[in-house]
């Protein structure tokens, strides 16, 4: 099923020959002129040829995404699990015969297994629904109060931003239970393809509503956070910002999943203002060093991705630049809570060369915890967890609420295990919850799928990120923070598969062995980008006096 999923990006070009039938706009492949060999053209008649030609490549990749989506929806469901039990059962066994390694694989091993709990259409459709606990556009939130200016720059050493503080604050989803500094402001940040309101409704949103330690606002990206990712990282420097100024001037804590945790640790990097008033960072299937698997939907990378997808990986400039000078380590405190068997989206992601793992060479206190070496590669909560379903997962829940109560980082230690691994997810998480977590990679897929502004290069690495960031006096993530001093470990579990002590210290990062991570080497500059903004049905090019728009 996969497969012929996957074989339909070839399809689409027949049907592109009624509409590009001029000889000079044969069909060509998906690879681009590179930005040198554009600035090479002689005039300016080839310069248009040439980006009609591109029209070309970006409506074949519309139509073979539209394709795809058409095959997901086709797909019918041969299994009925009724439990949590039911379907982790039905989707190890799943993987077991055709393990996925790119988000629509994904997507039609849930689907087919009916872990999504609508149909496909109206999944998409939830992609386009900019109300309720979705909405993108909050022009009423408040001003900035404590300090009433944070835009610009809070501080004179954070890096710029690149749109208006206008648009930055206008995609923060505010609830109406916000008590605006009576309860501590807890962010809840999204994956890629994904909203806040999406992608923590069926774990964090329910568990967090009615406690006294966390007050929830999420971030809602207007691009599903697929646009590049520099721009992503400017949402989460402003939004810690703002919630902590709307919030009497309180700390924050933030919870992230997947490409999220990379765009908070740029923030924290390249903003340091917010590195003292961020009390906690909670990570659940980062990726700090991108991922091997970084091409999502096409192994032989014929398809243009979003911005976002490439700089996911494993050694994009991206990586390279948020790794160097010292990024390979937490900068506040930091739990990184992840899978280390069934991540089908993040590669490596085990033992002391997990992506998701990050040094603490700033001694801010940092957590590192793979399920499976924590509670044991057999037990209920480490037995099979997914990227996704490390959203709901037991062990996450309880870290996170750990992190919240003693202001963070989440120690093993302080948390009773024998009951927190034999659960798989968490308590006061219902099935029908579950299925909404795994749906988060169903909506993911059909994001990057319809949702993408296609590119063949990495965005260019911005000029502030180029050099070590500048350090103010006033900005160390020590100044306003309690730390923890004692150091945690839990007991050596023995399974059949692993053994390993996981220890949690503010000074070391917990690993199943004596490896250290490595640095990264220094920021290599990025070529130039050339995107094109498609969308499901139609796509536009804008050229220096002409409009060309193509509906599909």
């Amino acid at each position: 099923m996969v497969s012929s999923i996957l074989s339909l990006a070839v399809f689409g070009s027949a049907l592109l020959q009624p509409v590009l039938s001029a000889p000079a706009l044969e069909l060509p492949t998906f690879e681009r002129p590179t930005p040198v060999e554009r600035r090479q053209v002689p005039n300016e008649v080839e310069v248009i040829d040439t980006l009609i030609t591109e029209a070309a490549i970006d409506i074949s990749q519309v139509l073979a995404a539209s394709n795809i989506i058409s095959e997901l929806s086709m797909i019918v469901p041969t299994a009925t699990p009724t439990n949590v039990e039911q379907a982790l059962s039905v989707l190890a066994a799943a993987y077991a015969s055709a393990t996925p390694n790119n988000f629509v694989d994904a997507a039609a091993l849930i689907i087919e297994n009916s872990l999504n709990p609508t149909n496909v259409p109206d999944t998409l459709q939830a992609l386009n629904v900019f109300g309720g606990i979705n909405n993108d556009n909050n022009p009423s939130n408040p001003a900035p109060s404590f300090p009433s200016t944070i835009y610009p720059k809070k501080l004179p050493c954070d890096a710029p931003y690149s749109v208006s503080e206008a648009e930055l604050r206008r995609q923060i989803f505010i609830p109406s239970s916000f008590t605006y500094g009576a309860k501590p402001p807890v962010i809840l940040f999204p994956g890629t393809g994904g909203r806040g309101g999406q992608n923590f409704q069926g774990n964090f949103e329910v568990l967090l509503a009615d406690v006294d330690y966390a007050d929830l606002v999420w971030v809602n990206p207007t691009a599903f956070l697929l646009a590049d990712a520099q721009y992503n990282s400017e949402l989460a420097a402003y939004a810690i910002n703002y919630i902590s100024s709307i919030s009497k001037g309180m700390n924050v804590s933030i919870i992230a999943w997947s490409q999220g945790n990379m765009n908070i640790h740029w923030a924290n990097k390249f903003w340091p203002s917010t590195r003292s008033i961020l009390s906690n960072h909670i990570a659940i299937s980062p990726d700090y060093h991108g991922t091997t698997q970084e091409y999502l939907i096409d192994p032989e990378e014929k398809f243009a991705y979003s911005p976002a997808v490439k700089q996911q990986a494993y050694n994009s400039n991206y990586v390279k630049s948020l790794r160097s000078f010292g990024g390979d380590s937490a900068y506040v405190p930091t739990t990184n809570i992840y899978s280390g068997s069934y991540d089908e989206i993040v590669e490596p992601q085990q033992n002391a060369n997990a992506s998701a793992i990050l040094l603490d060479a700033r001694n801010v206190g940092v957590t590192n915890a793979q399920v499976q070496l924590v509670c044991g590669a057999d037990s209920p909560a480490g037995l099979f967890q997914t990227h996704e379903s490390m959203l709901g997962n037991s062990l996450t829940v309880a870290l996170a609420m750990d992190a919240l109560q003693h202001g963070g980082p989440g120690l093993v230690s302080r948390i009773d295990l024998t009951s927190v691994c034999q659960n798989p997810i968490a308590a006061g998480l219902s099935f029908e919850n579950f299925l909404m977590n795994e749906q988060a990679i169903v909506i993911a897929a059909l994001g990057v799928l319809s949702l993408f502004e296609a590119t063949v290069v990495e965005p260019a690495i911005s000029a502030y990120a180029l050099t070590s960031p500048t350090v103010c006096a006033t900005s160390t993530a020590t100044t306003l923070r309690t730390k923890t001093t004692k150091t945690q470990s839990t007991k050596t579990k023995t399974t059949k598969t692993t053994t390993a002590k996981t220890t949690a210290t503010k000074t070391s990062a917990a690993s199943s062995t004596t490896k250290k991570a490595t640095t990264s080497p220094q920021t290599t500059p990025a070529p130039t980008t050339t995107t094109t903004a498609g969308g499901l049905l139609g796509i536009t090019i804008g050229l220096p006096g002409i409009s060309l728009s193509i509906g599909l």
